[in-house]
């Protein structure tokens, strides 16, 4: 592991300011079972976070299921971030799509678009669920952010259902090309997140 600087103690100020749901925050790496394939990538992704941070180098956490724990990784990760002492911020394709569409503030005297452009670390859960119209405005919402981002090698955490060799389907050849460079592609699949929480749920009683 390498070694990084002194780590900040996370508060619920911090989990605001950044987005993230309540439901979502207590996430931790630790929670991904030791047998499945994927959970080497994650561990090590988040062991060298600093040091990927630093190259502008993220991720794509897809699968084709729901309730694999793609959200809850992205999260897990993006709390690495902010104990690292990085600004980071979490947004779900389609809420954020609106918001920057009515051109809304992240705080006073600061745009939401220029928080999403200019922060450390930014997280977009379910790319492609957003709504999409033939005037393709969503399509080049995501492009210049993630354009505009890659080129500052600021990193991306993305998640989505679909598969990266789908990615230029839905949105164009030039993101899929921005994507291909700059995210490291992870399938997380073989764990319902929903059913075991359901498990734990149920022996509470």
């Amino acid at each position: 592991m390498e070694a990084v600087s002194e780590l900040k103690e996370l508060t619920f100020a911090d989990l605001r300011r950044a987005n993230v749901p309540e439901n979502y925050w207590y996430c931790t790496i630790a929670s991904i079972p030791e047998n499945l394939e994927y959970r080497k990538k994650v561990v090590s992704y988040f062991a060298q976070m600093e040091s990927f941070l630093e190259k502008g180098v993220g991720l794509y956490l897809f699968s084709s299921d729901n309730q694999t724990g793609k959200t809850s990784i992205a999260i897990a990760l993006l709390k690495r971030a902010l104990k690292l002492k990085k600004t980071a911020f979490f947004s779900e394709a389609g809420t954020l799509k609106n918001a920057l569409s009515k051109n809304e503030d992240f705080e006073d005297h600061t745009l939401l678009e220029q928080r999403i452009k200019n922060v450390d670390l930014l997280v977009i859960d379910d790319l492609g669920k957003e709504y999409r119209t033939s005037s393709g405005y969503a399509e080049n919402t995501f492009e210049n952010i993630f354009r505009s981002r890659i080129q500052a090698l600021k990193p991306l955490i993305v998640t989505g259902n679909m598969l990266p060799k789908d990615i230029e389907k839905t949105y164009s050849t030039s993101l899929a090309a921005l994507l291909k460079g700059s995210l490291i592609p992870i399938q997380v699949s073989g764990y319902n997140w929903s059913v075991e929480k359901q498990k734990e749920l149920k022996q509470t009683l």
